[in-house]
Order: structure tokens, then C-alpha cells, then sequence
């Protein structure tokens, strides 16, 4: 009996050819995966998430500086809450759609560009 028997993936050099799974035994194997598209639209749905998640925090800091201001005897006080209470409603809003906007962007970009060349390469280890 061969010691090939027991390999199921074949000997090494059917192995290289076959699928793309690698790796040695005990180890757990590793995958390569190729990236072509990617949506667009999902893209830009979960950096514009992500994105207004950020402007929460960046309006947060805003609305905190205005407090600071007003503490601090600033001549307007309405004006100065008024504005950091703006911001933390605001700036999620923007930073919301600035994301979408560029994640949708970005993606089609890649799309474009991997059409041409090749898409992202990745190796998964399993």
C-alpha cells in the first residue's frame, strides 16, 4: 500500500493543480479565494454605517467643546449649545453620507479595475 493512498488530496503535484488547498497535515489547510466584485451598493451601506457611527463620536466632541465654551463664560450660550447640539445630529448625517457616497464609489472603482487586472487575492486558513 502506497503512502499516496491515505493523501486525499492526491500526491503534491496533483494537489498544486487541483484545488487551491494547501498546507500540511495537523496544521489545518489553507484556501486562496479571489475577489472580483463587490456590490456597490453593500459597500456603501456599511461604510456609511460605519461612517455615521464616526460622526456620532466627532459630533459628541463638538458638543463638548461648546459646553467647555459655555463653562468657560462664553459671551453667547445659546449660540454655543445650540451649535454643539447641531453637530451631534448633524455630523452622523453627513459623515453618513459621505460614506455611502465613497464606499459605493470605491467599490465600483474596484470593480472597474479588477475587471481589467485581477481581483484581490486572499489565503483562508481553515
Amino acid at each position: 500500500m502506497s503512502t499516496d493512498s491515505n493523501n486525499p488530496y492526491g500526491t503534491p503535484s496533483q494537489a498544486s493543480l487541483g484545488d487551491d488547498f494547501s498546507g500540511t497535515a495537523g496544521r489545518g489547510s489553507s484556501r486562496k479565494m479571489l475577489i472580483r466584485q463587490i456590490a456597490p451598493l453593500s459597500a456603501g451601506k456599511i461604510l456609511g454605517a460605519l461612517y455615521a457611527v464616526l460622526g456620532l463620536i466627532v459630533g459628541g466632541f463638538f458638543l463638548l467643546a461648546s459646553a467647555v465654551g459655555v463653562v468657560a463664560g462664553g459671551q453667547n450660550v445659546g449660540a454655543g449649545l445650540m451649535t454643539g447640539g447641531l453637530s451631534i445630529v448633524f455630523l452622523p448625517l453627513l459623515y453618513g453620507l459621505m460614506g455611502f457616497v465613497g464606499g459605493a464609489f470605491a467599490a465600483f472603482l474596484y470593480n472597474v479595475g479588477a475587471s481589467m487586472v485581477g481581483g484581490i487575492e486572499l489565503e483562508i486558513e481553515t
